[in-house]
């Protein structure tokens, strides 16, 4: 009888432990997701304030279909973002151009982006 009570109440902590593990994990895409749309939003309102315009890109691993990438020229070089379908939306007004992305990785792109937060120097 002891080792049954024993076993319930081992029982007892995996079930809580596992179902403490798949709160977090709710709790990390849920926060994610909330990540994901305010780099959304940022990169729609970053292509309003520099000249921008959409490039379709054909090189994607996961997918065979092509998604649109916005394009954004900045003083401190180019950004590049793969649109979501909502962030399509958004930028539907952009011309679709020739993909011309000048190799920048996501380092050089967040370097450009601290830049473009630096303040300037004035003449």
């Amino acid at each position: 009888m002891l080792g049954m009570q024993v076993s319930k109440t081992k029982l007892t902590a995996l079930e809580q432990a596992a179902k403490d593990a798949e709160e977090r994990k709710t709790w990390a895409w849920e926060h994610a997701a909330s990540a994901y749309e305010e780099r959304d939003l940022l990169a729609c309102a970053l292509a309003r304030c520099y000249p921008s315009h959409r490039m379709v890109h054909t090189q994607r691993a996961k997918s065979k279909e092509p998604r649109n990438v916005v394009c954004i020229h900045t003083p401190a070089g180019q950004l590049n973002f793969m649109l979501t379908d909502e962030m399509d939306e958004r930028l539907s007004d952009l011309p679709i151009e020739s993909n011309h992305w000048d190799g920048h990785k996501r380092p050089e792109k967040r370097a450009r982006m601290a830049q473009l937060g630096r303040p300037q120097a004035k003449p």
